[in-house]
């Protein structure tokens, strides 16, 4: 690098430095008033009283939160994005595309603030203000659209660094085809006109979603993926560039200052400082205790602990990586398969998105419109049935191969009783979370905030977290947050243009009309995710998939809430399969020496205990809904 390239570079970094500190500190303390006010607004509703503007202060912080994480993921570069075949390109291929994500980011986000920032200074002075707090509804706005353009800000650094690094390789030619790239895909809607072609607008749906999936399998963040695709569309129905930006930029704002996605920052809090407390390792402890000289003890106890634990954790990976931590060193000890240690740990894992509070049913709650509660309580029977399965797995196989999973040590009934101490705080947040819920005291929503004040108030009396590692807690949760909060903002943008086509409706009347058995259809999807699983995460694969899908199941009378349950059990195969599997990523990074294709060996009886659970569940469903038709 030459004097004034690294001047420049010294420049940007101090830029996007302060930028992400600050944004940081907004995201954190958002966070802290988002869960707060709920909590004593719930508490203040039970004493005859209340907190006044609680859901108001509940939007404006979900605003705050959502436009701060999304500033701190561009800060460091932690979007979410598919890799599958990206990571297969040239180092100049990679070079061109990141170059392209950001140059293509840029333009349509900055736009889109500029339209945001025109809004809110339209709603100064028009009188308009909240309801209960009389805030002047241009005031968010206009933070919302400043923080948008210091977004912008920080892909324009990134877009100058990628531009100077082509330059560098000696490949600056790359610019120009980006720019033309960009003006290309801009005037698509225009060069199709000029050649006379004019589709329906179902067909218009179609061309949207291939679009949008090869911009993504090429690498795009899929936020970016999302929204372009949703503002090219728009323009393909209709050439009107400042109606169709008027439109996303209010769809932006409403879905960022929505108090429905609250739910996803606070369980999420939740499971973060679960992890720091070290109730996981309490969990592990009284299970391996118990199952004494059981065949598979240790293994059989990290089942459990997973079970326990994806009771307040919520998520698939933490809950199996948590695990790990605690109990592989163990199995190492007592002589277990180290491949089959993992791929035993890396499956429990998978029962943190079934077992409720599950993020995936969160998320489908939210792209579904769906009663949270009613799939919380929905999970409760099959997750107990796939542990069950599961540690049925563990013992045939310790049965028949005694020395892979070996006997553990024997323990007094005195050292059983005392271990069920570590059990308490997990068994007593349980009752909080699902009782409050089931009685009817507060919402899911409420719900993420009452847990994530209780694990902290009782890991800070029992001296099990400090103030540092609070306040790591809160930046893994920001970090956490803007990832899905940026992602469902720009779902949105997607789904204006999906309603428009009524691809949705089209594809359902087809689907309903067909001469077949609706099972028949639903075998179609189910075999649908399981390769689409191969190749992506568990979010993109339910925000890509859901709005197309979900209303076919609805046209086929499907419950909503069994399909709940079967999409979020066809994530869990996807998050233990190859090439992706997730959880078998996460597993092998804390066990170097394991080879991952051993582990992804041992993964298939794991697999093919939730291919049964969704055939008993296609034939039983109240399996599923017995729960939530009982309490709801």
């Amino acid at each position: 690098m030459t004097a004034a390239e690294n001047k420049a570079e010294s420049l940007f970094e101090s830029i996007m430095t302060l930028i992400y500190k600050v944004a940081l500190v907004i995201g954190a303390v958002s966070l802290v008033l988002l869960a707060l006010p709920v909590t004593l607004d719930v508490f203040l509703r039970h004493a005859g009283s209340y907190f006044p503007g609680a859901y108001e202060i509940q939007e404006l912080m979900m605003g705050a939160l959502a436009v701060s994480g999304m500033i701190v993921i561009s800060c460091r570069d932690r979007h979410i994005a598919i890799d599958f075949f990206y990571q297969h390109f040239s180092p100049k291929v990679k070079s061109f595309l990141d170059a392209l994500f950001e140059f293509m980011g840029l333009i349509f986000f900055s736009t889109l603030g500029w339209e945001i920032l025109v809004l809110a200074f339209e709603k100064t002075g028009s009188g308009e203000v909240t309801s209960i707090l009389h805030i002047p509804l241009s005031i968010p706005m206009m933070f919302f659209g400043f923080c948008m353009a210091v977004f912008a800000l920080t892909l324009l650094i990134k877009t100058l660094r990628c531009f100077s690094g082509l330059v560098h390789d000696g490949i600056a030619w790359f610019i120009p085809v980006i720019f033309a790239v960009t003006v290309l895909v801009a005037l698509l809607p225009w060069i199709l006109e000029y050649c006379g072609i004019f589709p329906s607008r179902a067909q218009l749906g179609v061309f949207g979603i291939l679009f949008f999936m090869l911009v993504l399998f090429i690498g795009f963040p899929l936020g970016y993926a999302m929204g372009i695709s949703g503002f090219i569309g728009l323009l393909c129905l209709r050439p009107d560039v400042i109606t169709h930006f008027n439109t996303l930029s209010m769809t932006s704002y409403t879905s960022a200052f929505s108090a429905t996605l609250a739910v996803v920052p606070l369980f999420c809090l939740m499971g973060e400082l679960s992890l720091v407390s070290g109730i996981s390792a309490d969990m592990f402890k009284a299970a391996r205790i118990w199952m004494g000289r059981t065949p598979a003890s240790l293994g059989i106890a990290s089942i459990i602990g997973c079970a326990g634990f994806a009771a307040i954790c919520g998520d698939s990976l933490a809950c199996g990586v948590t695990m790990a931590s605690v109990a592989l060193p163990e199995m190492r000890k007592h002589g277990y398969n180290p491949a089959f240690s993992c791929a035993t740990l890396a499956c429990g894992g998978t029962l943190g998105v079934l077992i409720p509070p599950s993020l995936s049913f969160i998320i489908y709650a939210i792209v579904t419109e769906t009663s949270t509660g009613r799939l919380f309580m929905a999970g409760v029977i099959p997750g107990i049935i796939l542990s069950s399965l599961f540690i049925l797995v563990l013992l045939i196989t310790a049965y028949r191969h005694p020395e892979l999973l070996p006997r553990g040590e024997r323990h007094t009934m005195k050292e059983k009783v005392a271990s069920l101490s570590g059990i308490l705080p997990i068994a007593l947040l349980i009752v909080i979370i699902m009782g409050g819920i089931l009685a009817g005291f507060f919402s899911a929503t409420e719900a993420g905030a009452i847990g994530s004040v209780a694990v902290w108030l009782f890991s800070l009396a029992a001296r099990r977290i400090s103030w540092q590692q609070t306040k790591e807690c809160l930046v893994s949760t920001v970090y956490i947050a803007g990832k899905l909060l940026f992602i469902l903002m720009c779902v949105a943008l997607l789904g204006v243009f999906i309603a428009y086509t009524r691809l949705t409706v089209t594809l359902a009347q087809y689907a309903a009309g067909l001469d077949v058995d609706r099972h028949v259809i639903l075998l179609v999807i189910v075999i649908f995710y399981i390769i689409m699983g191969c190749m992506m995460n568990v979010l993109p694969l339910l925000l890509l998939t859901l709005p197309t899908v979900f209303p076919t199941i609805q046209a086929l009378n499907f419950d909503p809430v069994w399909f709940g349950v079967i999409i979020v059990l066809l994530t869990e195969m996807a998050v233990i399969t190859p090439p992706v599997g997730i959880n078998v990523f996460g597993i092998s990074s804390m066990a170097k020496d394991i080879p991952m294709g051993a582990i992804f060996r041992d993964v298939w009886l794991f697999f093919l205990c939730i291919a049964f659970l969704i055939l008993l569940l296609t034939f039983f469903p109240q399996i599923a809904l017995w729960l939530p038709n009982k309490f709801f």
